[in-house]
C-alpha cells in the first residue's frame, strides 16, 4: 500500500509539473496533461475535476486554486487509504499474535 500511496503522489507531481509548465506557454495545456489530470483526481468522489481547467485566449490554462483543493481532497484521501491499510495490518498481527 504504501509503495501505491508513493507512486500516486510522485505521478500526480510529475503532472503536475507537466501543467504548470504548460500553462505558462503560449498554447496552453495539451490534452494529455489534461486527460492525465483528470486521471489523476478520479477517485475524488463528489468532485467535478473539469472546474480545474478554463479557457483562455493562449488555449486551456489551469485554475490553480481548483488545482489546489483537489491537489489537498487527494492527499488526504491516500492518507485515509493508507491510515486503513495500518490499522488492518495491525489486526492482522494481533489476531495471528493470539494464536
Amino acid at each position: 500500500m504504501t509503495s501505491l500511496v508513493s507512486t500516486n503522489a510522485s505521478e500526480l507531481a510529475s503532472t503536475l509539473s507537466s501543467a504548470f509548465s504548460e500553462i505558462n506557454s503560449e498554447t496552453g495545456l495539451t490534452i494529455d496533461t489534461m486527460n492525465e489530470l483528470e486521471r489523476q483526481f478520479s477517485d475524488l468522489a463528489g468532485y467535478d475535476v473539469s472546474k480545474i481547467f478554463y479557457e483562455s485566449s493562449d488555449g486551456m490554462k489551469l485554475n490553480t486554486k481548483a488545482a489546489e483543493d483537489l491537489v489537498d481532497a487527494e492527499y488526504e484521501l491516500q492518507q485515509s487509504k493508507l491510515r486503513d491499510e495500518i490499522d488492518r495490518q495491525n489486526r492482522i498481527i494481533e489476531a495471528q499474535s493470539k494464536l
